[in-house]
């Protein structure tokens, strides 16, 4: 049975030390083992030319074929280890595909390569990639959908609340015209707040993964939250803008947020705060606290993931610009999208990424253009 109530954070503690082993871990306590024999239709696509990191391997379904859906999976390690082939892991790629999604697996730059915001930079980068080449991997590109456990987790929900923020945006692999929202998340376990979970992974010895991700301990920048003396106001605006709690906003994307409540690793008061200050904002948010799970999920949480994907990235009409739905491309569908895109209605958000804008508009000319 699943809880949704307000838990205790576990009385256990691990030392840092065991917590970067665990979290440089792929594949967590064993359970996603079963792996997808599947090749990638498309492996290691380069969507930037600054690291090897920065590639991703693309899976399509078979039939039929056309714009369809997509789920990035974004592998977790501490954001120091992992691999994008931990997707294959649990059968997520195989149960995907057969649900009629693109799966996308990407890789990013490590925290022993650069320190952040280059991961979310990546990332994003990742995301206006697709975009700009959606034909060539049959891509849908209002409805993107992205995954992650603990440290991929922490980077899909940053993707989810940092749309528009211009320092966590970058400009990696260009595509600048490109939009990089997402337009559902899937949370695993992620760190979501640097500041408001007393004492998780505050010790500055030995090293911790926040402390090599932000290039200083975090503790010490929690401490130092009010000294005027470099580096402490660039280390704490640093950490504020890794927080994907310090972006929630009334324009993000659904969410399902899924933590196990014996997790001593990324602890569960992560993902609940994250709900809440989503639940704040009027975000369509769902928390699952799994009894008794720690810091990795049975593979039945899975398959509420990618029901969660079939929900919010549901099918969409087969005529798009087709806009009144009358059953004819004409210029009361031009009209009608005009009059809905300049008073703002949610019709017009034609990409779907919440947000009416020109994106929205280019968009909808295009499929105009290109009738049924």
């Amino acid at each position: 049975m699943l809880m949704i109530a307000h838990i205790r954070r576990p009385d256990v503690r691990v030392s840092p030390a065991l917590i970067a082993g665990t979290l440089m871990l792929t594949a967590w306590a064993g359970i996603e083992q079963t792996a997808c024999a599947q090749a990638p239709s498309f492996a290691n696509v380069p969507y930037a030319i600054e690291h090897p990191s920065q590639a991703l391997d693309v899976w399509i379904p078979a039939a039929p074929a056309g714009p369809k859906p997509v789920v990035v999976w974004i592998h977790g390690g501490g954001w120091s280890a992992g691999d994008k082939s931990s997707a294959t892991g649990g059968n997520k790629v195989t149960d995907l595909l057969n649900r009629g999604f693109v799966v996308v697996s990407i890789n990013y730059r490590l925290s022993q390569d650069a320190i952040f915001p280059a991961q979310i930079h990546d990332c994003k980068g990742a995301i206006r990639f697709l975009r700009a080449r959606a034909p060539q991997f049959q891509i849908d590109s209002r409805r993107i959908g992205v995954w992650g456990s603990s440290a991929g987790g922490h980077l899909v929900a940053l993707l989810g609340t940092s749309a528009g923020v211009e320092d966590a945006e970058g400009t990696v692999g260009g595509n600048i015209l490109q939009s990089s929202r997402v337009n559902a998340v899937a949370d695993f376990f992620g760190p979501a707040d640097f500041f408001n979970v007393d004492g998780w992974h505050t010790e500055c010895i030995p090293v911790t993964p926040e402390a090599q991700l932000l290039g200083a301990c975090l503790g010490a920048i929690q401490d130092n939250q009010n000294n005027p003396t470099a580096p402490w106001p660039q280390k704490v605006a640093l950490a504020h803008l890794a927080g994907p709690v310090t972006h929630a906003s009334n324009d993000d994307p659904p969410f399902h947020i899924a933590h196990g409540t014996a997790d001593t690793t990324v602890w569960p008061e992560h993902s609940q705060l994250l709900h809440a200050a989503l639940v704040a904002q009027g975000v369509d948010s769902a928390l699952r606290l799994v009894p008794g799970a720690g810091h990795g999920l049975p593979l039945s949480e899975n398959t509420a993931a990618i029901e969660f994907f079939d929900r919010v990235l549901e099918p969409l009409p087969p005529c798009p610009g087709d806009f009144n739905r009358d059953g004819t491309i004409d210029f009361f569908d031009y009209d009608t999208f005009v009059t809905a895109f300049e008073v703002g209605l949610p019709r017009a958000d034609f990409n779907r990424d919440t947000a009416i804008d020109f994106f929205d508009y280019d968009e909808f000319v295009v499929a105009f253009e290109q009738g049924c």
